[in-house]
C-alpha cells in the first residue's frame, strides 16, 4: 500500500486490522515514515486546534450577547424585584464567569516518539493518537503503561484536567520538574487548576512566575491576572 495513503488513513482512524499491523511495523522500523506521519499529524492537530478555538470564540461571543428583550412587563418585573434580587442573580454561582473554562485549552502534542526506545514506540503513538482525538481516558491509560518521564507525567496531568480530575492534576503538576515551554506550561495549567479549586492566591503566584520571562503564556497570564484583580 502507498505510504501516503496509509498515513492519511491512520490520521482519520480508518485503518483495517491488517493495515494497522503494517502501519505499526513501519512506525517501528522506518524512521522516514515515522517522521512523515508525525509532521502530517502535527499539521492536522494545528488545524483542528485552530478550528476549535474559532468555534469557542464564536460561542463565547454568542453567550456574551444580551439575552433579554425590552418588554414592558419584564422591565416592570425587574423594577419590582429591586436591587437585592438583581444582586443575588448576578452573583449566583451559575452566573459567575468560569475563568478556568474561558482560558483552558489542552497542551498540544509535541512528543517525538522516534526518540524513545522501540519498546515504548507503539504504545506512545497509540496514546498520543487518543490524546489528539480527545479520548483522554484511553490516552491516560496507555501513558500509564509507558516508562515514566517528566514529560509523560505532564501529559498524564493534561488528561486528568480534561477529565475533570482537578485535584489529581494539581498534585501531579506540582511535583514535576520541567524545562522551557513545558515548565511555563506547567505554571499556566497550575494557575488554571488553582482557580478551578478556588485557590486564587496560589493561581496569582503561578501567573506572576509566568510573567517573569518571555514565553507563549505571558500575554494570557497578564490578562488573567488583571481579571483576578476584580475578584
Amino acid at each position: 500500500m502507498d505510504k501516503e495513503v496509509l498515513i492519511q488513513k491512520a490520521l482519520n482512524n480508518q485503518l483495517t486490522q491488517a493495515e494497522q499491523e503494517i502501519f505499526d511495523q513501519l512506525i517501528e522500523k522506518d524512521e522516514n515514515f515515522a517522521e512523515a506521519y508525525l509532521l502530517e499529524k502535527d499539521l492536522k492537530s494545528a488545524f483542528v486546534l485552530e478550528a476549535r478555538n474559532a468555534v469557542k470564540e464564536r460561542l463565547i461571543a454568542h453567550e456574551a450577547r444580551p439575552k433579554f428583550k425590552q418588554w414592558y412587563w419584564a422591565a416592570a418585573a425587574v423594577f419590582l424585584i429591586g436591587f437585592f434580587g438583581l444582586f443575588w442573580f448576578l452573583n449566583s454561582p451559575e452566573n459567575k464567569p468560569d475563568l478556568f473554562a474561558e482560558n483552558y485549552k489542552a497542551f498540544p502534542n509535541l512528543i517525538a516518539p522516534t526518540s524513545r526506545g522501540d519498546e515504548d514506540l507503539t504504545t506512545l503513538f497509540s496514546a498520543m493518537r487518543a490524546y489528539d482525538t480527545s479520548n483522554y481516558e484511553e490516552a491516560l491509560e496507555q501513558l500509564s503503561e509507558i516508562n515514566s518521564t517528566a514529560i509523560i507525567e505532564f501529559y498524564k496531568a493534561q488528561c486528568l484536567l480534561a477529565l475533570g480530575k482537578y485535584t489529581q492534576a494539581r498534585d501531579l503538576l506540582r511535583q514535576l520538574i520541567l524545562t522551557d515551554n513545558y515548565e511555563n506550561g506547567r505554571h499556566w495549567y497550575l494557575a488554571l487548576v488553582y482557580l478551578k479549586l478556588e485557590e486564587t492566591e496560589k493561581a496569582r503566584d503561578e501567573l506572576k512566575l509566568i510573567m517573569s520571562s518571555q514565553n507563549p503564556w505571558r500575554e494570557d497570564a497578564e490578562e488573567l491576572l488583571e481579571n483576578l484583580k476584580t475578584k
